[in-house]
């Protein structure tokens, strides 16, 4: 169970601690890592020495960020809050993950690299139960591209809340 509070002064601390739970997936820091480099990156290690803490802000963001055509090829994830008000508290009703790559990144043994990584946070997020948020279920999913010439491509996955804490 992830532990997250439900008022708005640990709002951030409740975001930051959602993106851990994604950093702390190895899959998914393999891919964010070493796709660069290779196709077949779950074949790799991950140092022993490696600070997950490093991807915060560089490729995994905690709001809704949106590489721009001219930001290098490379592989970000990113998050949106819906907040609503239940039992006179504010609980998050909804939430989004992004996952935003490069073209020229998207290809990987798995198939699609959006596709592999929408797919690990499936396995961390559906059907969990968050403290301060409640049980939350899949709600549906959508592509898109952020520019027209379609450099980067995303995926998005939409959680709800169904059992509030």
């Amino acid at each position: 169970m992830i532990n997250i509070a439900n008022r708005f002064e640990d709002l951030s601390l409740n975001k930051i601690k959602l993106m851990e739970a994604i950093y702390n997936n190895d899959n998914i820091t393999k891919a964010l890592l070493y796709r660069k480099e290779t196709s077949s990156f779950l074949d790799r290690v991950i140092p022993a020495e490696f600070d997950r803490t490093s991807l915060l802000y560089s490729q995994i963001w905690p709001w809704k960020y949106i590489p721009q055509i001219t930001d290098e090829a490379n592989i970000h994830i990113t998050s949106n809050f819906v907040f609503k008000p239940h039992d006179h508290m504010y609980k998050v009703s909804n939430f989004y993950l992004y996952v935003i790559s490069h073209k020229s990144l998207m290809g990987c043994d798995q198939g699609l690299v959006n596709d592999f990584i929408i797919s690990e946070l499936d396995k961390i997020f559906n059907q969990t139960r968050l403290v301060g948020i409640g049980r939350v279920e899949f709600s549906g999913m959508y592509e898109f591209t952020t520019d027209n010439s379609s450099n980067f491509l995303g995926s998005c996955i939409e959680y709800k809340t169904y059992e509030f804490s």
